[in-house]
């Protein structure tokens, strides 16, 4: 079981991706600053072999799917 300090953390951290993720999301995000939270994302900390994980495979699978795309 979680423990609240735990909770809140992860409770924090879904909320800010909530909304980072809206910013890149939205239409009329200024590229400038759409490039600088890309890139301040990209700079977070990744643990090593994240990249090789099954969720991360299978949320970019899904994606491609998604798309369309065969390639």
């Amino acid at each position: 079981m979680a423990t609240k300090k735990q909770t809140t953390k992860r409770d924090a951290a879904v909320e800010i991706a909530e909304h980072i993720s809206a910013i890149l999301n939205h239409p009329t995000t200024p590229v400038c600053l759409y490039n600088a939270l890309g890139d301040a994302v990209n700079d977070l900390f990744v643990p090593q072999g994240y990249y090789n994980t099954v969720e991360h495979i299978a949320a970019r699978l899904a994606n491609t799917i998604r798309k369309g795309d065969e390639n």
